[in-house]
């Protein structure tokens, strides 16, 4: 519990520090607005997983804004701003209105219609105030004013020859739908504004926190992969909650990191650092683990199997995304060469930080 209550400190601590008195930038809001309002418009989990910024002349809208997508003008005053949504966007979310669910089936083209429009637009129109509450630049906030619909071009030209500003600030958005189930692109294009209350002390902070900033807005999601196993068609049908599966040939410290797409990265080696679940990329040395209350090393898992003809081809099992398991050190006195299939379930869950239980059925810790 202490070490669980000593890691769960160290977070909090270096959230504080991260986020300090900086303003938050345009691309972060933008990602935590689209997000929220997916959830409470559309009752849609919606995860932006990538976001880029440019700044474009009238003259070339035509490059940034592609054909066969959803092309929809929004105003207020004189400004006109625009979004873009590729089909598998339109998808999902005239899915999730419709059936209740999104699925990952293979998209047939089709013109889009008003109605595709008409389930779109309160996510758009809900996205925009939220995102100006949420940024605190002035020439951020005059960029987000509460645009409402306009109409829904039928081509990108049609829409480019509305868009009349000298320039536009381009947000290039990618999106995770319903939890991997889909992934869509999402372009907004706001007509680029003068910051007429421009503050130097603002502005000095800007310049030296872009790196700062734009790491803040990035997203990388990886699996980690610790072995396939394959099952007859028989015994996979049979299966019911409480079977054990066997991890023939698991081992922690070759263990496949893995993209969202299921594209291997590298191969790692699982363990702790600072109080959160951590793994070493591409490392095969063992390391010397430090006890100290405030070591903030990698704490490697020691645990291999001897290797075992298996099959290339079969089940893979990801980590919980808990990351408030507490610190795993491991005894010198311990041989953790060679586990069974039990033991290394055990070390799994201790990794994850989950309760063993004995046969009694009591936890033990």
């Amino acid at each position: 519990m202490e070490h669980a209550n000593a890691a769960l400190a160290r977070k909090l601590s270096a959230g504080k520090d991260s986020t300090g008195n900086n303003p938050r930038s345009i691309l972060r809001a933008l990602r935590l607005a689209l997000a929220r309002s997916a959830a409470d418009k559309l009752d849609l989990r919606l995860t932006v997983i990538g976001v880029k910024q440019s700044v474009c002349a009238q003259a070339d809208l035509a490059d940034v804004v592609p054909d066969g997508w959803m092309s929809l003008q929004f105003t207020h005053a004189d400004s006109i701003a625009a979004v873009c949504i590729d089909p598998g966007c339109v998808s999902a979310i005239v899915q999730s209105q419709t059936i209740g669910e999104v699925t990952g089936d293979q998209l047939q083209s089709r013109p889009f219609t008003n109605t595709d429009a008409a389930m779109t637009v309160p996510l758009i129109e809900d996205l925009f105030p939220r995102a100006r509450d949420m940024v605190e630049a002035p020439q951020d906030i005059n960029s987000l004013p509460d645009y409402e619909f306009d109409l829904r071009a039928d081509e990108a030209r049609t829409l480019t020859l509305h868009l009349t500003n000298d320039s536009y600030r381009v947000f290039g958005l990618t999106v995770d739908l319903a939890e991997g189930a889909r992934q869509g692109q999402i372009t907004i294009l706001l007509p680029e504004c003068a910051d007429t209350e421009a503050d130097p002390v603002a502005e000095a902070l800007d310049a030296g926190n872009n790196l700062g900033q734009a790491s803040g807005v990035m997203r990388a999601e990886l699996h980690a992969m610790i072995c396939r196993i394959s099952l007859p068609l028989s015994s996979f049908s049979s299966l019911k909650p409480g079977d054990i599966l066997p991890l023939t040939g698991a081992r922690l410290d070759r263990t496949d990191v893995q993209t969202i797409d299921r594209v291997r990265a590298a191969i790692g080696r699982l363990g702790q650092c600072g109080g959160m679940r951590a793994v070493r990329i591409n490392e095969q040395a063992g390391l010397t683990v430090e006890t100290g209350e405030t070591d903030q090393t990698f704490l490697e898992s020691q645990t291999g199997l001897k290797d075992e003809e298996g099959p290339a081809a079969g089940v893979a099992i990801d980590l919980p995304k808990d990351s408030s398991a507490p610190d795993v050190i491991f005894s010198g006195d311990e041989d953790l060469t060679v586990l069974n299939s039990d033991q290394v379930a055990a070390e799994i869950s201790q990794l994850a930080g989950l309760p063993d239980q004995n046969t009694d059925g009591d936890p033990t810790f």
